[in-house]
């Protein structure tokens, strides 16, 4: 498999100088690396990545190897994606940041509205429950067990008002029925 060191074979892709004479050097794609060296293509990015060797498109494939984190990464997206309606901004310094450096924006709109972080106990709510909603207008601050009650009667309402929807579709029907078999006698 490659070079040895009196025991067992030493994996070529560990040698930083030869697979930056592959890579870099021969500009061969990593795919054909990994076939020299008989391993699969995860180890070969990996150590290319930690030699810090710069992720290049292989011309003759129609994706992209992952160039890297954040603003290096060929998915970049300016730092935002939404989750769950809500919309993330990325805040590596943030320390109420989730794993991947992500914080909901209403939170920051809020703290930035305070002028203070807001505590992991707080919740922002939406107003109008439009989660992509994060105009300070209609966002209010609130503790975690008003939170879930608000929600809980707003969930309650709308149980309530759909079961009368449905009485008042069923009345609508009965009149319709009532007008159309009042029109057939006259």
């Amino acid at each position: 498999m490659g070079i040895t060191n009196g025991k067992k074979p030493i994996k070529k892709y560990k040698d930083e100088e030869w697979l930056r004479t592959m890579y870099v050097d021969n500009k061969l794609p990593l795919q054909e690396i990994a076939n020299k060296c008989g391993c699969s293509l995860t180890p070969i990015i990996s150590h290319a990545k930690k030699y810090g060797f710069e992720m290049r498109r292989n011309p003759n494939q129609t994706d992209f190897f992952w160039i890297g984190k954040g603003e290096n990464s060929n998915t970049w997206k300016g730092g935002k994606y939404v989750k769950d309606g809500y919309i993330m901004i990325r805040r590596m310094d943030h320390p109420n940041r989730m794993a991947n450096g992500y914080v909901a924006e209403h939170r920051l709109k809020m703290e930035d509205y305070l002028g203070r972080l807001l505590d992991r106990s707080e919740k922002v709510h939406h107003l109008n429950g439009k989660r992509d909603d994060n105009r300070i207008e209609n966002l209010c601050l609130i503790d975690q067990k008003s939170h879930l009650k608000k929600h809980s009667d707003m969930l309650k309402e709308y149980y309530l008002l759909k079961k009368e929807n449905q009485g008042l579709k069923i009345l609508l029907a009965s009149l319709a029925y009532a007008n159309q078999t009042e029109s057939v006698r006259s």
